[in-house]
Protein backbone atom coordinates (compact mmCIF):
# COMPACT_ATOMS: atom_id res chain seq x y z
CA UNK A 1 0.00 0.00 0.00
CA UNK A 2 3.03 2.31 -0.24
CA UNK A 3 5.18 3.66 -3.04
CA UNK A 4 8.92 3.15 -2.65
CA UNK A 5 11.66 5.04 -4.50
CA UNK A 6 15.44 5.23 -4.57
CA UNK A 7 17.85 7.87 -5.86
CA UNK A 8 21.33 7.47 -7.23
CA UNK A 9 22.79 9.41 -4.30
CA UNK A 10 21.53 6.90 -1.74
CA UNK A 11 18.15 8.25 -0.72
CA UNK A 12 15.49 5.60 -0.09
CA UNK A 13 11.95 6.83 0.35
CA UNK A 14 8.39 5.76 1.02
CA UNK A 15 5.23 7.62 0.01
CA UNK A 16 1.94 6.92 1.75
CA UNK A 17 -0.62 7.34 -1.06
CA UNK A 18 -3.47 7.90 1.40
CA UNK A 19 -1.87 10.91 3.09
CA UNK A 20 0.87 11.96 0.67
CA UNK A 21 3.39 11.76 3.52
CA UNK A 22 6.95 11.12 2.36
CA UNK A 23 9.53 9.50 4.64
CA UNK A 24 13.16 8.98 3.63
CA UNK A 25 16.45 7.61 4.83
CA UNK A 26 19.86 8.43 3.41
CA UNK A 27 22.70 5.98 2.97
CA UNK A 28 26.09 7.42 3.93
CA UNK A 29 28.64 7.40 1.10
CA UNK A 30 26.68 4.86 -0.96
CA UNK A 31 25.16 5.09 -4.42
CA UNK A 32 22.25 3.13 -5.85
CA UNK A 33 22.60 2.41 -9.56
CA UNK A 34 19.64 0.07 -10.06
CA UNK A 35 16.04 -0.57 -9.13
CA UNK A 36 14.60 -2.60 -6.29
CA UNK A 37 12.87 -5.93 -5.82
CA UNK A 38 9.79 -6.40 -3.63
CA UNK A 39 8.13 -9.35 -1.96
CA UNK A 40 5.46 -9.44 0.74
CA UNK A 41 8.09 -9.16 3.50
CA UNK A 42 10.56 -6.54 2.33
CA UNK A 43 11.93 -4.20 -0.30
CA UNK A 44 15.42 -5.19 -1.46
CA UNK A 45 17.95 -2.60 -2.64
CA UNK A 46 21.57 -2.96 -3.73
CA UNK A 47 23.90 -0.04 -3.21
CA UNK A 48 27.44 0.07 -4.53
CA UNK A 49 28.53 -1.68 -1.29
CA UNK A 50 25.61 -3.38 0.49
CA UNK A 51 22.43 -5.39 -0.11
CA UNK A 52 19.54 -4.14 2.04
CA UNK A 53 16.21 -5.61 3.09
CA UNK A 54 13.90 -2.76 4.10
CA UNK A 55 10.42 -2.32 5.51
CA UNK A 56 8.36 0.63 6.68
CA UNK A 57 8.20 1.31 10.41
CA UNK A 58 5.05 2.30 12.33
CA UNK A 59 5.27 5.85 10.99
CA UNK A 60 5.89 4.72 7.42
CA UNK A 61 9.62 5.52 7.35
CA UNK A 62 12.02 3.09 5.67
CA UNK A 63 13.90 0.94 8.14
CA UNK A 64 16.67 -1.61 7.64
CA UNK A 65 15.66 -5.21 8.41
CA UNK A 66 19.07 -6.54 7.45
CA UNK A 67 22.14 -5.52 5.46
CA UNK A 68 24.84 -7.64 3.87
CA UNK A 69 28.07 -6.28 2.44
CA UNK A 70 29.45 -7.85 -0.72
CA UNK A 71 32.80 -7.83 -2.56
CA UNK A 72 33.36 -4.86 -4.85
CA UNK A 73 37.15 -5.16 -5.06
CA UNK A 74 37.31 -5.57 -8.84
CA UNK A 75 37.37 -1.83 -9.49
CA UNK A 76 35.91 0.01 -12.47
CA UNK A 77 35.94 -1.79 -15.83
CA UNK A 78 34.58 -1.25 -19.30
CA UNK A 79 30.95 -2.28 -19.50
CA UNK A 80 30.13 -1.27 -15.94
CA UNK A 81 28.67 2.07 -14.86
CA UNK A 82 29.97 2.19 -11.28
CA UNK A 83 31.86 0.22 -8.67
CA UNK A 84 30.02 -2.62 -7.02
CA UNK A 85 27.07 -4.57 -8.28
CA UNK A 86 25.48 -3.56 -11.56
CA UNK A 87 22.39 -5.63 -10.85
CA UNK A 88 18.98 -5.10 -9.37
CA UNK A 89 18.36 -7.74 -6.67
CA UNK A 90 16.80 -10.82 -8.25
CA UNK A 91 14.35 -12.82 -6.14
CA UNK A 92 14.94 -16.53 -6.67
CA UNK A 93 12.02 -18.68 -5.62
CA UNK A 94 10.49 -17.80 -2.25
CA UNK A 95 13.62 -17.88 -0.12
CA UNK A 96 16.63 -16.49 -1.97
CA UNK A 97 18.01 -13.33 -3.52
CA UNK A 98 20.83 -13.11 -6.09
CA UNK A 99 23.12 -10.34 -7.33
CA UNK A 100 26.32 -10.12 -9.32
CA UNK A 101 29.02 -8.57 -7.13
CA UNK A 102 31.91 -6.28 -8.04
CA UNK A 103 34.76 -8.77 -7.67
CA UNK A 104 37.09 -9.76 -10.53
CA UNK A 105 35.95 -12.09 -11.87
CA UNK A 106 32.36 -11.15 -11.14
CA UNK A 107 30.55 -13.64 -8.92
CA UNK A 108 26.89 -14.52 -8.69
CA UNK A 109 26.09 -14.16 -4.99
CA UNK A 110 23.07 -15.98 -3.55
CA UNK A 111 21.68 -14.85 -0.18
CA UNK A 112 18.94 -16.08 2.11
CA UNK A 113 16.13 -13.55 2.39
CA UNK A 114 15.43 -14.94 5.85
CA UNK A 115 18.39 -16.33 7.76
CA UNK A 116 17.65 -18.52 10.74
CA UNK A 117 19.64 -18.12 13.95
CA UNK A 118 23.25 -19.05 13.27
CA UNK A 119 22.89 -19.22 9.48
CA UNK A 120 25.07 -17.10 7.24
CA UNK A 121 23.02 -14.81 5.01
CA UNK A 122 25.33 -15.34 2.00
CA UNK A 123 25.02 -18.94 0.84
CA UNK A 124 27.48 -18.89 -2.03
CA UNK A 125 29.46 -16.65 -4.36
CA UNK A 126 30.27 -18.37 -7.65
CA UNK A 127 32.71 -16.76 -10.13
CA UNK A 128 31.38 -16.37 -13.67
CA UNK A 129 33.29 -15.35 -16.80
CA UNK A 130 37.08 -14.77 -16.82
CA UNK A 131 39.19 -12.53 -14.59
CA UNK A 132 39.93 -9.26 -16.35
CA UNK A 133 36.98 -9.78 -18.71
CA UNK A 134 33.82 -9.67 -16.62
CA UNK A 135 31.26 -7.02 -15.79
CA UNK A 136 27.52 -7.22 -15.20
CA UNK A 137 25.15 -4.29 -15.72
CA UNK A 138 21.90 -6.17 -16.19
CA UNK A 139 19.57 -7.89 -13.80
CA UNK A 140 20.03 -11.60 -13.38
CA UNK A 141 17.30 -13.80 -14.85
CA UNK A 142 15.73 -16.70 -12.98
CA UNK A 143 13.10 -19.36 -13.47
CA UNK A 144 12.83 -19.77 -9.69
CA UNK A 145 15.55 -22.42 -9.51
CA UNK A 146 18.31 -21.44 -11.95
CA UNK A 147 20.02 -18.08 -12.48
CA UNK A 148 21.36 -16.73 -15.78
CA UNK A 149 23.80 -13.82 -16.02
CA UNK A 150 24.97 -11.74 -18.99
CA UNK A 151 28.53 -10.47 -19.34
CA UNK A 152 28.61 -6.78 -20.33
CA UNK A 153 32.40 -6.41 -20.20
CA UNK A 154 33.55 -4.03 -22.93
CA UNK A 155 30.05 -2.90 -23.90
CA UNK A 156 29.50 0.85 -23.71
CA UNK A 157 26.93 1.39 -26.43
CA UNK A 158 25.78 0.09 -29.82
CA UNK A 159 28.95 1.43 -31.48
CA UNK A 160 31.48 0.18 -28.90
CA UNK A 161 31.96 -3.21 -30.59
CA UNK A 162 33.06 -3.72 -34.18
CA UNK A 163 30.44 -5.29 -36.47
CA UNK A 164 30.08 -9.02 -35.84
CA UNK A 165 31.86 -8.91 -32.47
CA UNK A 166 30.41 -9.55 -29.03
CA UNK A 167 31.54 -9.11 -25.44
CA UNK A 168 33.49 -11.98 -23.83
CA UNK A 169 31.30 -15.02 -23.08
Amino acid sequence: GRYWFVSRLGVIGVVDPATGAVRTMELTDEEIENSMAVDRDAVYVVSDRVVYALSADGEGAPTVEWREEYDRSGGPRPGQIALGSGTTPTLVGRHFLAIADGADPVRVVVMRRTALHGEERTMCAVPVFDAGASAVENSLVTDGTHVAVQNTYGYADLFSLPPGRTVPG
